[in-house]
């Protein structure tokens, strides 16, 4: 294990807290927006769960005078990566976001979640390595589900072929790093 700072943690909490309140909300959208019903209750189910996810890693940040718990919540370079799902949740291509959220987005978020568990201390970050858990698990399931859904709807070579084009469209919008961790 690498020691790290305290503000080197909260850092990348705020990031993942930045990345779940961005997802509660795009999902929460193409909720409204899918004509399917698998998704409409699968992209509401997430929404729910990165909202919950964004107020535990909020709570999980430093609570000092010195420190603004906002300044740390922040996407930075991954914005454009996160418009590219915003303009399909918007935009009614569900299976798009489906894709890109399932295929791509997910096995980014359980490593980073992964990354951080395994850099904090067991003793003084006790809570944040319980959330952290929570969090990873309801990813693994989400990741389980949005496999189930892709193929489940997936059925067709233009459906496979905009699953894939979702998938595509975000990973060439993400950043070079190919982490969503800001150290």
């Amino acid at each position: 294990m690498t020691w790290r700072s305290g503000h080197e943690t909260a850092l990348d909490v705020g990031r993942l807290c930045a990345v779940s309140r961005h997802l509660h909300g795009i999902l929460g959208r193409a909720a409204l927006q899918s004509e399917r019903p698998p998704l409409t209750v699968a992209f509401d189910e997430w929404s729910l769960e990165h909202g919950w996810h964004g107020d535990v890693l909020f709570e999980r940040l430093p609570l000092r005078a010195d420190f603004s718990r906002e300044r740390v919540i922040v996407l930075d370079e991954l914005a454009p990566s996160f418009a590219v799902l915003e303009d399909f949740a918007l935009g009614g291509h569900d299976l798009e976001l489906l894709g890109a959220y399932g295929d791509a987005l997910l096995p980014l978020l359980v490593s980073s979640f992964g990354s951080v568990a395994t850099q904090t201390s067991d003793s003084a970050e006790r809570a944040l390595r319980r959330s952290i858990r929570l969090i990873t698990s309801d990813l693994m399931v989400a990741q389980e589900r949005s496999g189930e859904l892709e193929q489940t709807l997936g059925a067709s070579n233009q459906e496979r072929e905009r699953l894939a084009a979702g998938s595509l469209a975000f990973r060439d919008s993400f950043p070079s790093s190919s982490s969503l961790l800001p150290s």
